[in-house]
């Protein structure tokens, strides 16, 4: 009987394995450089949003969404949100989920070090088209943080959010949102 759950086990956690090897980026801006040299990090904290345009050449089944993103103290949570086109701005929301983000660590010489955080294991179905992906702390989420830029590949729009109303980041300057690390998994 023992054996038999172990078999059992076993094969469920290399069935979940493949499921997350089977999954290919379909966004990818890269990994972003970080540290004291990196040009002012977008802060993710209460009430406020990070957003960036991404457009899918052809239907996909999104399995994942994460986030280049570091806590700027202790573990919080976040929601990740995809909306349809509005333009310069993010238009309906479409689907969401949140995610935990872990308490921040350091290197030796001090420097916060961010991670790839967001939820996963997610079921979202989107046509091809222009849809926007925003990582907002809400109600109730309790985060504080940032996420690195620049990353190699940026994506060519992006917003803010401050209590849940978008703005284009031209609006703002050289805000470099659209720098953000972002990557979307599917099939």
């Amino acid at each position: 009987m023992k054996t038999r759950l172990v078999a059992l086990l076993t094969a469920a956690v290399a069935a979940l394995l493949s499921l997350n090897a089977a999954a290919a980026l379909v966004v990818d801006t890269g990994e972003p450089t970080y540290g004291r040299d990196s040009p002012g990090d977008p802060i993710l904290a209460s009430y406020q949003g990070l957003a960036a345009q991404f457009v899918l050449s052809e239907r996909h089944r999104i399995t994942g969404v994460t986030g280049f993103i570091s806590s700027a103290g202790s573990a919080g949570s976040i929601t990740v949100a995809i909306y349809a086109d509005g333009g310069e701005v993010p238009g309906q929301e479409l689907l969401l989920a949140s995610a935990a983000v872990p308490a921040v660590t350091f290197t030796d010489d001090g420097i916060s070090v961010p991670g790839w955080y967001g939820p996963e294991g997610l079921d979202w179905l989107l046509g091809a088209g222009t849809y926007w992906v925003a990582f907002e702390v809400r109600a109730g989420q309790n985060f504080e943080g940032y996420m690195a830029n620049p990353a190699p590949n940026p994506l060519q729009f992006s917003a803010l959010s401050v209590g849940g109303i978008y703005t284009p980041e031209s609006n703002f300057g050289p805000q470099p949102v659209a720098d953000l690390g972002i990557r979307i998994y599917g099939d």
